[in-house]
């Protein structure tokens, strides 16, 4: 029967608290450079929002001009052929 060694008995390790923790400038502007980024990204997210709602906004009114032009090309042909008509009239 083999024994085994006995091992030193080691004390947890304590985990410091974030107060504990060193912090060099270095990894302050590293974070600060990610959250500056995160911020522009959302940013740039809520602009192509705010552009898509536009783009939307300008095509509905481009349509309804559109309609709006065939409406009138419609009447100039209705009242030329009332003027023809009455203009032919004895």
């Amino acid at each position: 029967m083999t024994t085994r060694p006995k091992t030193a008995r080691t004390t947890p390790t304590k985990v410091p608290t974030v107060a504990e923790l060193p912090v060099t400038r270095a990894m302050l502007y590293g974070v600060r450079d990610e959250l500056i980024a995160r911020n522009d990204q959302t940013n740039a997210e809520d602009q192509e929002a705010s552009n898509w709602a536009a783009i939307k906004a300008v095509q509905g009114l481009n349509a309804r001009f559109d309609r709006i032009e065939a409406d009138i090309a419609e009447l100039k042909d209705i009242v030329r052929e009332l003027v023809r008509a009455l203009s032919k009239r004895p």
